[in-house]
């Protein structure tokens, strides 16, 4: 139950895929977390517990964890803030698939998207 964790131990359990049976995270494991937290500037509520915390932090802790996996593809049902989850997506390399009904967020998200292309 997320109600009794803090940032970084939810943020964990992204990693937890990874893990092979009664094995724990690794500094490996440890290293990329906090990379995740650092790149999503959640370093001053990372011992936070999930109560605590305003819709829009539980947003980014849950993008955190989401990146913690280190998929290569995020897929997002209406973000909020998209710009941010975009710079820190580009950030790390991924990409994003995005489902929103927002025309002034997608026109948003476009013009960050083309600008990132012309930088390359």
């Amino acid at each position: 139950d997320l109600e009794y964790m803090s940032v970084y131990e939810i943020i964990t359990l992204g990693r937890y895929p990874y893990l092979e049976y009664f094995k724990s995270l690794s500094k490996e494991d440890h290293k990329i977390i906090i990379e995740i937290i650092n790149l999503l500037n959640l370093s001053d509520i990372k011992n936070v517990f999930w109560p605590c915390l305003s819709d829009g932090q539980k947003q980014k802790v849950l993008l955190a964890k989401a990146l913690a996996q280190d998929t290569p593809v995020i897929l997002l049902d209406e973000p909020i803030g998209a710009l941010d989850i975009l710079i820190a997506a580009h950030a790390i390399s991924r990409d994003l698939i995005l489902v929103t009904n927002n025309e002034k967020e997608f026109n948003r998200v476009t013009a960050l998207k083309i600008e990132n292309w012309t930088k390359k």
